[in-house]
């Protein structure tokens, strides 16, 4: 019978090829990094929220009309800061991949915008189990991941239970209703 308790040798000398560990994963230091994702999904919207951004600005401007400069720059940038969806908040867990070029981590996403990557996926023995996939996701520190033995133990349980689920994982996705049935057939009378 085969030993499900343990990621398939396979797996380890696969993620031992890279140098350094593929991703990271922690919580934000100071919000101030921004999604990956959602600057790539932003688009037209961004165009919008940066409109709705100035009106804003406007407003807090015109109210701190007698403060300093500093204190007016200040409360725009806390404006378009609060309004900008793209911004990974401070505390908030994030995941980031290694950039080979920089020799640092970069390329940050939300928690909840990251798709667990096959490698990941590959070395869980069992996806349907919180304790397992923790035991899993703690033996790929250093190989595959870094960063999850360094977080408190509830944002290593946010981190596993958005691991575990399915439709984070990449691959995974739902096809459009016309994309999966083909090409599309004449309708008989």
């Amino acid at each position: 019978s085969k030993n499900t308790s343990v990621p398939s040798w396979d797996f380890y000398e696969e993620a031992a090829e890279e140098d350094v560990p593929g991703y990271k994963v922690e919580t934000a230091r100071s919000g101030r990094a921004k999604c990956t994702v959602c600057k790539k999904n932003s688009g037209k919207a961004a165009i919008a929220d940066s409109a709705a951004a100035e009106a804003s600005t406007a407003i807090v401007a015109s109210t701190a009309s007698r403060s300093s400069s500093r204190a007016k720059k200040s409360a725009s940038s806390a404006v378009v800061k609060q309004n900008d969806t793209t911004v990974i908040g401070l505390g908030e867990v994030r995941v980031g991949s290694f950039d080979k070029m920089a020799g640092s981590y970069g390329r940050w996403h939300h928690l909840e915008c990251w798709r667990v990557p096959k490698k990941v996926q590959n070395g869980l023995t069992d996806p349907s189990d919180e304790e397992s996939c923790l035991r899993d996701l703690l033996s790929m520190e250093e190989v595959l991941l870094t960063g999850l033995a360094a977080m408190d133990e509830e944002d290593q349980m946010t981190f596993v239970r958005h691991v575990i689920n399915s439709d984070h994982w990449a691959g995974n996705r739902k096809r459009k209703a016309g994309a999966a049935s083909g090409p599309s057939k004449a309708k008989s009378a």
